[in-house]
């Protein structure tokens, strides 16, 4: 697998329900990632009926934090298994929100749980200022600040009524941080349109706001390798994207002897068309469609999801109706996990 660092010029907005600008979302899910990259690779020269060809050639992660030379992987649906000899009863209960409260876990400490095996992260100084942020070893500071929130007012003025204030969101990473995401590749034949359009992408922007200048970043590959950190016996799966199962697949998810391992989230995917061969359809909404979050825990089963088609349902009055597909991506990167009972369950 491939690693791509993305360091951010300019704030990030990408919303958690693409439509309200103000929730948003702290990393960027690999669906969205991967659809940009396809609208710009329209762009380097890739042609329409080379799209599905494209999407096929690679498999990507969601992009996680990173913090110099610190990355962040989900906090994936187990139990943590804190280190024994860290335990204080008195402060159980502290604990046990300070727990819940993580979102990313740094590499090592990341697939040291995979692995079921315990490590650190009862002291204050293996996070950063946030608490979200679980590193793998003690930091020299508490007031490590990976990325702010920043909430911006604006006005809405339509000439005829007085103005309306509304308010948005956005990250803006802090020196030496910004995201990364893996790549798997299935084909090598789309490595130089892939990389055309990623840099492409860097200049236009990712996530919304691009027309006032937001989602701009460089990008470079990383020489970080994670061989040898994943379980050699394995007994169940975790994701590292958004993952939409096929009809077989869900299927046999269902199966009661799987329910003892199955451990998930869901996130709700749609929002508006961000392209359309016909511009005044970018105002339509997408069909909506549930997904398994990222650091869901599966059977170890052969999975790989599918890429689902969210081109909306033609316009009942004027039967105008978009013509080409509209794709959310839901084939998933997926890495072993073995299970015992210190890591079954969840926090």
């Amino acid at each position: 697998m491939q690693c791509y660092r993305l360091t951010f010029t300019e704030p990030l907005l990408c919303s958690k329900t693409g439509t309200d600008y103000a929730d948003i979302e702290s990393f960027v899910h690999s669906d969205t990632l991967k659809s940009a990259l396809l609208v710009q690779a329209f762009q380097v020269g890739l042609s329409k009926e080379k799209a599905t060809d494209f999407l096929d050639a690679f498999t990507i992660s969601s992009a996680f934090p990173f913090y110099n030379n610190h990355l962040f992987f989900p906090k994936p649906c187990l139990k943590l298994p804190i280190n024994q000899d860290e335990r204080n009863d008195d402060n159980e209960s502290k604990n046990n929100k300070k727990f819940k409260k993580i979102a990313f876990i740094e590499a090592e400490s990341f697939f040291a749980i995979l692995n079921s095996k315990q490590l650190n992260g009862r002291k204050d100084e293996f996070y950063d200022k946030s608490g979200k942020f679980l590193f793998h070893t003690q930091q020299n500071s508490k007031d490590i600040i990976i990325y702010k929130e920043e909430e911006v007012q604006h006005a809405r003025i339509n000439g005829v009524e007085n103005s309306m204030p509304y308010f948005t969101s956005h990250l803006r990473f802090t020196e030496g941080a910004g995201l990364f995401f893996l790549v798997h590749w299935n084909s090598d034949d789309y490595k130089k349109i892939f990389e055309s359009a990623l840099a492409l992408l860097g200049d236009t922007g990712l996530g919304a706001y691009k027309t006032v200048g937001h989602g701009k970043f460089s990008f470079k590959q990383d020489e970080k390798d994670f061989t040898g950190l994943t379980p050699t016996t394995a007994n169940a799966l975790c994701n590292l994207s958004l993952y939409i199962p096929s009809k077989e697949e869900a299927e046999e998810l269902k199966k009661d002897d799987h329910k003892n391992i199955l451990s998930y989230n869901l996130v709700k995917r749609g929002g508006y068309i961000t392209y359309a061969e016909d511009s005044s359809k970018t105002s339509w909404r997408k069909k909506s469609i549930f997904s398994f979050a990222e650091g869901s825990i599966f059977p170890h089963e052969s999975l790989k999801g599918e890429c689902a088609d969210l081109k909306p349902c033609p316009d009942l009055k004027t039967n105008d109706a978009v013509t080409h597909a509209i794709y959310r991506d839901g084939r998933a990167l997926f890495i072993p996990v073995f299970i015992n009972n210190n890591t079954h369950g969840n926090n």
